[in-house]
């Protein structure tokens, strides 16, 4: 990711991170419950969606912390492209995974003050914020990867032929 990343990209990339992030860091939740609702609906007991609540719930959870974590992912992001101009899938992932982990850490200092001693719940939920925020990473790098460079635009006089 170039220092000089434009406007429009960094716009791109925090929709991306408020968007997809929910969805992504819910389908551990997601996941299990649809299997379960199905299983479920297959014993007869009648059709149930716990699957689509659960994403319902984690977009309700997770929109703030999702947009954080795409802003604190650019941050990082601009300040080590300076240091490693060519990052790698695993740089960026390493970046996403602790853009996750600050966001996710904020969300849990959050719940601390609303309620006491969960820690399960407050594990899953920084679990599931490291999880996004990899993955939105790893989506944003391939947005910004295909941005064409003047090198791979074609001259004019390939255009004419």
């Amino acid at each position: 990711m170039p220092l000089s990343l434009s406007a429009r990209n960094r716009i791109k990339i925090v929709l991306l991170f408020t968007l997809a992030g929910p969805a992504i860091g819910g389908l551990p939740f997601a996941i299990p419950m649809t299997i379960a609702g199905l299983m479920t609906a297959l014993s007869g007991a009648g059709i149930h969606f716990p699957g689509v609540a659960a994403l319902m719930f984690s977009y309700l959870i997770g929109i703030v912390p999702a947009a954080l974590c795409g802003i604190i992912y650019q941050w990082i992001a601009v300040r080590l492209s300076t240091i490693t101009a060519g990052r790698t899938k695993l740089q960026t992932f390493t970046v996403g995974m602790l853009s996750g982990t600050v966001s996710g850490l904020l969300t849990v200092c959050l719940f601390l003050l609303l309620q006491k001693d969960n820690v399960t719940f407050y594990s899953v939920i920084l679990f599931c914020s490291m999880f996004a925020g990899a993955l939105c990473a790893l989506i944003a790098r391939r947005w910004t990867d295909r941005t064409p460079t003047t090198a791979s635009m074609p001259s004019p006089n390939t255009l004419r032929q």
